[in-house]
């Protein structure tokens, strides 16, 4: 953990996160590198160091998989999966280095659309939610 001069922490490393949150080392890299449900940052060494935002969403992302894994209809299974991926996808486009105006431009259209995706998909949850009257 990295911390701040009040000894609050303001980064933790993998072995932290994975005690903290029950998800393996592995499965964090795995959900970092397919879904990019997080961007943790990068130590000097080149090690994880996730935010209390990172650590807050990844709880969420397990918090609803864990929910909808108890649900018979899988539908809002990949459609959280979407949501996160989407998630990230505006993350990056967000954050991308572009190397040119014309490249910047691209990123801003796509970064754009991937939010109205991830629109359009939380409302698609929202009503299977209300349909298959799940609790949350």
């Amino acid at each position: 953990m990295t911390e701040q001069a009040n000894d609050a922490p303001t980064h933790y490393r993998i072995g932290a996160v994975s005690r903290m949150t029950g998800i393996s080392a592995d499965a964090l890299r795995i959900w970092e590198r397919r879904y990019a449900a997080v961007s943790p940052q990068r130590s000097p060494g080149g090690g994880r160091l996730y935010s209390p935002q990172d650590l807050a969403r990844l709880r969420l992302i397990q918090q609803l998989a864990a929910l909808f894994s108890a649900v018979k209809c899988e539908c809002p299974k990949h459609l959280a999966e979407l949501i996160a991926s989407l998630s990230g996808f505006e993350r990056y486009g967000a954050e991308c280095e572009s190397r040119s105006p014309r490249d910047a431009a691209l990123h801003a259209s796509l970064h754009a659309t991937a939010s109205q995706a991830r629109h359009m998909i939380e409302g698609a949850l929202d009503h299977v939610i209300e349909i298959e009257d799940i609790k949350l």
